[in-house]
C-alpha cells in the first residue's frame, strides 16, 4: 500500500515539521486529483487548534503535487494544480516546540485531522 493510500484512510495523521523563527512554514498543500490530473473538487480546511506560539492560516492557491511513482496520478507532478494551502508562522522571538491541528474535508467525504508538531529554531 502506498503512502498516499494509507493517508486516504487515516482519521488522524501526525506530522513533524521544523522551521526558523520569522519564516512562513507550509504545513500542507492539500489537493486531490483524478488520474487525468483534473481536480476531484475543492478541499476545505478548518483549524481545530491554533498553536500557542504562532498562527495558522488557510488560503486557496496552487502547488506541484508530490505523488509517489506507485500512485496513479504520479504524472500530475509535472504541473501545478489547485490546492488548499495551510501555513504556520511563529510569534516573533519564539523558539521551541509548538503544535497545531487542522481538519481537511475532501470531496469524497473523507475528513482527516492532522496534528502538527512544530520545532521552531
Amino acid at each position: 500500500m502506498t503512502q498516499a493510500a494509507r493517508l486516504v484512510n487515516a482519521r488522524l495523521i501526525t506530522a513533524n515539521k521544523t522551521t526558523t523563527g520569522g519564516a512562513t512554514l507550509i504545513l500542507t498543500e492539500a489537493m486531490s486529483l483524478n488520474r487525468d490530473c483534473s481536480p476531484q473538487g475543492h478541499i476545505d480546511a478548518k483549524i481545530v487548534a491554533q498553536p500557542d506560539h504562532g498562527a495558522v492560516s488557510i488560503q486557496p492557491g496552487s502547488a506541484f503535487p508530490a505523488y509517489s511513482p506507485a500512485d496513479p496520478p504520479y504524472l500530475c507532478n509535472a504541473r501545478k494544480s489547485p490546492a488548499t494551502i495551510v501555513t504556520y508562522r511563529a510569534t516573533p522571538g519564539f523558539t521551541g516546540q509548538d503544535t497545531a491541528s487542522i481538519q481537511l474535508f475532501f470531496p469524497d467525504g473523507r475528513a482527516p485531522t492532522i496534528l502538527y508538531h512544530i520545532d521552531v529554531r
